[in-house]
């Protein structure tokens, strides 16, 4: 199934936005936690926050698909970089690893196959 760049924004943004809104509640409910007699979890902080970093990158990339922009590695890097974190910080250690790797390689595999796509439209074009 091929989907058109205004489908993969909308799937895309719609999936950003459901991590943003329950990073940014479950973030402000640990926050509020210490003034109603819980404790503060930094580690919750950190998970919570990383969902909200997650889902800006995840907008940055429906952005740029939508605008038909090419992907460049200069920019795409530290998204790939930063998902790899989350990936290490949300799941435990052995499974970690492995979903890094497959993370990777997906991401390797996107940049690969949408560089063959532009230079492939990019010799049409000529």
């Amino acid at each position: 199934m091929i989907y058109s760049p205004k489908e993969k924004h909308d799937i895309i943004s719609g999936l950003a936005n459901i991590f943003l809104v329950l990073g940014a509640i479950l973030l402000v409910i640990h926050l509020l936690a210490p003034l109603l007699g819980g404790k503060l979890l930094i580690n919750a902080l950190v998970i919570y926050g990383s969902w909200i970093g997650f889902a800006l990158c995840m907008k940055y990339e429906a952005r740029r698909i939508k605008r038909k922009e090419k992907m460049n590695a200069r920019t795409h890097l530290p998204i790939v970089a930063y998902g790899m974190f989350c990936m290490a910080i949300w799941i435990s250690y052995p499974y970690n690893l492995v979903a890094m790797l497959f993370y990777l390689l997906a991401n390797l595999f996107a940049f690969k196959t949408e560089q063959q796509r532009h230079n492939k439209l990019k010799g049409e074009n000529a």
